[in-house]
């Protein structure tokens, strides 16, 4: 969304005049917005205008929560001059609110031992460990903190599902990560993807070092590397990727290189199973090969995107 368009929208929800439409594109502004430094540059934007709306710091805050909790329009009829009767209020309070929102996407875990983190929604969690450490908790995932991260020696986390982990250089304290499937990963500063799953167990290395290891079992893994344990080999099984293929998640993306298009769908129905319809596509188009980025939170936004990128072969992807 352009700034002038935030700023209309913003002014029209002051005085109820938002259809669902609009109010959907103000969420989703806010929810893109990554730090206060953005959200500075849209309140000088407004500041700039002399007709700029003008609100006291109790209501500023709420208008925020009401624009991320509605999901159906409030209509008024109150003119919108007579909001432009308030008191200036400091840029610092709508990003008092902004921290607010965001907030609830990242939270904090203690020190102490024994915390769960767990992800019951359909989107991605961000939490931020005390010592530094952003963990991306993908759904149906969760973390267990294991032990005290500021007096115990080591710092140790026990991960069930797949998990993303940005994790804070300590050479003084290693970071071990126990999977559900006893594979351990231990580093001291890196950045790398775990899977731990009936099915999968990987680990993806995207900066750093990791070690692995399982009952007897060890291998190190450089950037770039994935390796894979092996039930029947009862062996890791390591070999160098495309890391975006299997990060691109905790962006809110999905990432395909040369994916058959059957396998594209089967994907998107996966990742979107909360949906009530499917996508479904021809038969004959099933072998089609695409490359690129679909988003994991917007399912009409991936229609429109593949059925612009085939348009030459003439299928229509719908939902049924």
């Amino acid at each position: 969304m352009r700034k002038e368009e935030f700023k209309i929208l913003y002014q029209k929800y002051l005085i109820g005049a938002c259809t669902a439409e609009e109010l959907q594109k103000l969420k989703q502004f806010f929810a893109q917005l990554q730090d206060t430094d953005d959200l500075e540059d849209v309140e000088i934007l407004i500041e700039k205008d002399q007709r700029h709306i003008i609100l006291p710091s109790d209501k500023s805050s709420d208008i925020l929560e009401n624009i991320l909790t509605s999901t159906h329009p409030k209509r008024k009829t109150v003119s919108i001059y007579t909001y432009l009767r308030y008191t200036v209020a400091a840029a610092s309070i709508f990003i008092a609110g902004f921290l607010f929102f965001k907030k609830q996407e990242q939270e904090t875990v203690p020190s102490s031992p024994h915390v769960v983190f767990k992800n019951d929604s359909n989107h991605l969690k961000k939490v931020l460990l005390q010592d530094g450490t952003t963990v991306y908790i993908k759904p149906n995932s969760q973390i267990t903190q294991t032990t005290n991260f500021e007096t115990d020696t080591l710092r140790e986390l026990h991960l069930s599902g797949e998990a993303f982990f940005a994790i804070a250089h300590n050479a003084e304290k290693a970071f071990i990560v126990q999977a559900d499937n006893d594979v351990s990963v231990r580093v001291l500063g890196t950045r790398f993807n775990l899977k731990s799953t009936k099915e999968e167990q990987e680990v993806v290395l995207t900066q750093g070092a990791v070690a692995l290891s399982r009952d007897k079992e060890n291998v190190i893994l450089k950037p770039a590397e994935r390796a894979v344990y092996s039930k029947e080999h009862q062996a890791f099984e390591t070999a160098v990727v495309d890391t975006l293929q299997y990060i691109a998640w905790k962006d809110n993306q999905m990432y395909f290189s040369d994916t058959k298009l059957a396998q594209v769908i089967h994907q998107l129905n996966k990742n979107y199973a909360y949906e009530t319809q499917k996508l479904t596509v021809p038969k004959a188009a099933g072998n089609l090969e695409f490359t690129g980025y679909l988003p994991t939170n917007n399912l009409d936004k991936c229609v429109t995107i593949l059925n612009k990128t085939f348009a030459n072969h003439h299928i229509i992807i719908t939902k049924k």
